[in-house]
This record gives structure tokens, C-alpha cells and sequence, in this order.
């Protein structure tokens, strides 16, 4: 699940990578300066794919969550920990993995990937710099802000492409609730491997 709905996403981008590159690098920031709240639309091939996707980003924790209206999971990336945090909603359970790098290019703008600045346009009210996007598996575009917030991105990694475009944003603090698995949820240890039937 975690890989489709990165994939569904944005063939290249969502909001968080290394803070190291800076804008007067000629690259834009990789990572928002300030708490965001973002919703998205998605632009992807697939049946039933979700339409929308709604981005809550901690600049101080430097955590992500990411969740799409109606489905079942939550998904919360640690970047400081490198760990991705998986909330099944309806059973009321979390486990949790170490970040997958194949997974974390399939959505991340990541400072190795090349960029020209390709103009500016307004989405969503907001300012931002439209950017060619290109690494040795993806090549796109992307519209992000001078603070770090990607408002538009469009992309493809071999046959599978989509995009995404910001139709809300809200910069305002996001709760630390946010970032981490309700009290009441119980923790499944991945490395027990479940009991098969008949035994």
C-alpha cells in the first residue's frame, strides 16, 4: 500500500528531503521552513486511485503524514529516524519500518536530482518557481515556494506517471497528535510472522 499511494501521489515529488541544498544553489528548498498544512489533488492512471491527498508536515520534528480521504491507512514518515509509521485505521493497529529508499524516490525531491529553473507561476494563492526535475530514474516537474512547499509536480518513473497540485494551503502549526499513533492503537511487531491457518 505504502508504495501505490506514493506512486499515486507524484511520479517525483511531495514535500520533505534533505535540508541541506539551498536556494541560492540555483535548486530549490527541499524542505518547508515552517508547519504546513497541504491538500492535493492527483492527477494518475488506475481504478479507483484516490483523487485527493491531504500533507501535514512538523518543520521542528521534521515529520510528514500523509493520508487520503476515505482510506483506510495513514501513513507517517520520520525522517529524523528514518522510520515510516503505518495506521490501520479501522483495526485500531500501527507498525512500523525503516524508511524504504526505493520507496523515498518514488515521492521525495532529493538534493542528487538536477534542476533548472523553468519560470514562476501562482497555484493556490501562493507564489512558486517552476522547476525541471531529473535523476538517473525519474524526470518531471515541479512549482515550489520560496519556503519549501511544493505546489505542483508532475512526473514519470518508467511507465508510471502522475501528478499533483496544491488546492489548499494552510500554514499554521501542526499538533505533534498528528505525528504519532493515537494512544489506543496497538503496535504490531513486523518481525513475527503471522500464524498460519490449521495450526
Amino acid at each position: 500500500m505504502v508504495r501505490g499511494t506514493v506512486v499515486g501521489l507524484c511520479g517525483i515529488a511531495m514535500l520533505a528531503a534533505s535540508g541541506a541544498a539551498r536556494a541560492e544553489q540555483d535548486r530549490p528548498l527541499l524542505l518547508p521552513t515552517h508547519d504546513v498544512a497541504v491538500t492535493y489533488a492527483l492527477d494518475h492512471q488506475g481504478p479507483g486511485a484516490p483523487k485527493q491527498a491531504h500533507v501535514y508536515y512538523s518543520a521542528a520534528a521534521n515529520k510528514l503524514r500523509l493520508e487520503n480521504p476515505g482510506e483506510k491507512e495513514i501513513i507517517i514518515f520520520d525522517r529524523a529516524a528514518r522510520t515510516t509509521t503505518m495506521l490501520m485505521m479501522r483495526l485500531h493497529i500501527y507498525f512500523q519500518m525503516p524508511i524504504d529508499p526505493e520507496t523515498e524516490l518514488g515521492f521525495m525531491l532529493t538534493p542528487d536530482m538536477k534542476f533548472e529553473r523553468a519560470g514562476s507561476e501562482t497555484i493556490a494563492g501562493h507564489r512558486c518557481t517552476d522547476w525541471t526535475v531529473q535523476s538517473s530514474r525519474i524526470t518531471g516537474t515541479a512549482c515550489i515556494t520560496d519556503d519549501g512547499v511544493l505546489l505542483l509536480g508532475r512526473g514519470r518513473e518508467g511507465t508510471a506517471g502522475g501528478g499533483v497540485e496544491a488546492v489548499a494551503v494552510s500554514y499554521a502549526p501542526q499538533p505533534a497528535a498528528l505525528f504519532a499513533p493515537p494512544p489506543d492503537f496497538r503496535k504490531i511487531d513486523m518481525a513475527i510472522a503471522p500464524e498460519k491457518p490449521g495450526r
